[in-house]
């Protein structure tokens, strides 16, 4: 994805999609660092083993890609 954004990507599953705002929500565990202007260490989301990384992505554009598909190979691209 960075390959083909010319920008940092981040892995997420959506968290919650609001259509009266057009808005979607992204989570994962842990962020690049490089990809938030502050970040906090907490404990893993899923279970209290290892460290995540949280923190914001400030606004500001963003492609979003979704690879899908039986044999993993439709592609979604859009901005954002």
């Amino acid at each position: 994805m960075e390959a083909m954004s010319g920008g940092p990507a981040f892995l997420a599953n959506p968290q919650d999609v609001d259509r009266g705002t057009n808005m979607v929500s992204l989570a994962q565990c842990t962020v690049a660092r490089r990809l938030v202007s502050g970040y906090t260490l907490r404990s893993h989301f899923e279970s209290p083993l290892g460290v995540g990384i949280a923190g914001v992505i400030e606004p500001g554009d963003a492609t979003v890609a979704r690879v899908g598909g039986a044999d993993l190979r439709a592609l979604w691209v859009s901005d954002a």
